[in-house]
């Protein structure tokens, strides 16, 4: 990917108009052609406007394997275009590069363990490794909030409150970076919903987790729609032999399938679903096995 399709995806993930980047550093039209392709920028401006969305610099950083595009958002888009081969050769490519930081071999591998079901002999020394480095490290980069999503999915269950207490941290630490702060809540949904999965009856970690997200503010509704939700899960796995309420979780739903939220649709349903169904999940505003079946 070139810079100016980088920027582009960028500025889009914060939800921020043409507009709104570019008041006051140039013109809408200019930046519009910009991300067209259709013109460059100045490296001043350039720095202007990144500063404006807070843009992490390593996102266009150039490396060998991945021309304009850094590891990171090349891994970034391996994932959401489900590429197990390139990102394999990725991985063989990088496993050779003598100058090489470990962190990158480690995310390929975590990546593939976690998304693409693949499995290594060194395993655990790779979870352990790569863990070890989140806890040493006083202030994430963006490759250490990715690394920490595949260990949300890879590390035992045993461990997996500590590292959210970790990841937590670091939301707090870098709360105003709308880079960062999406990442390390999803990371944050992610692990208290794996939590509340794999061991229902004992939700006491998870729900510790789901605290831990007090200090750091959602900036986009798709965050908040993920936090309410979880939050609505979580309360009905502590009402005993009380009625579960389904009316919320019904609401957000239904209002991200009129909006057509496929993607959010996509990304949290199949997290969520296997709760849903262990609390017997019923409606009356959409069609429950339809929506299972779509979306989950």
């Amino acid at each position: 990917m070139d810079i100016n399709t980088i920027f582009q995806q960028l500025r889009r993930e914060r939800h921020l108009s043409q507009s709104q980047v570019s008041t006051g550093i140039i013109s809408v039209s200019t930046l519009s052609r910009f991300e067209a392709g259709k013109t460059s920028l100045s490296a001043v401006t350039l720095v202007a406007l990144l500063n404006r969305m807070q843009a992490d610099w390593s996102e266009f950083v150039p490396s060998k394997a991945g021309g304009s595009a850094n590891r990171v958002q090349l891994v970034r888009k391996m994932i959401v275009e489900r590429a197990k081969d390139p990102l394999v050769s990725l991985l063989k490519y990088l496993e050779h590069e003598d100058t090489l930081s470990p962190q990158f071999v480690w995310l390929c591998k975590l990546v593939l363990m976690a998304e693409f079901n693949m499995s290594f002999s060194d395993k655990e020394e790779v979870i352990q490794a790569a863990m070890a480095h989140l806890y040493q490290q006083e202030y994430w980069p963006l490759v250490s909030l990715e690394i920490c999503s595949q260990l949300v999915l890879l590390t035992p269950l045993t461990s997996l409150p500590t590292l959210l207490s970790t990841n937590a941290r670091q939301g707090a630490l870098r709360k105003h970076d709308i880079n960062f702060t999406p990442y390390a809540i999803s990371n944050q949904l992610r692990g208290v919903l794996r939590l509340l999965r794999e061991n229902p009856d004992h939700s006491e970690p998870a729900q510790h987790a789901f605290g831990e997200l007090a200090n750091i503010e959602p900036q986009q509704y798709e965050d908040e729609f993920a936090i309410c939700l979880t939050r609505e899960l979580l309360g009905n796995t502590s009402k005993g032999a009380c009625p579960l309420d389904f009316s919320a979780i019904a609401n957000i739903f239904n209002t991200c399938l009129i909006l057509g939220s496929a993607d959010f649709l996509r990304s949290w349903v199949p997290l969520m679903a296997p709760i849903m169904r262990q609390q017997g999940f019923t409606t009356d505003l959409f069609v429950v096995q339809d929506f299972y079946s779509d979306y989950a």
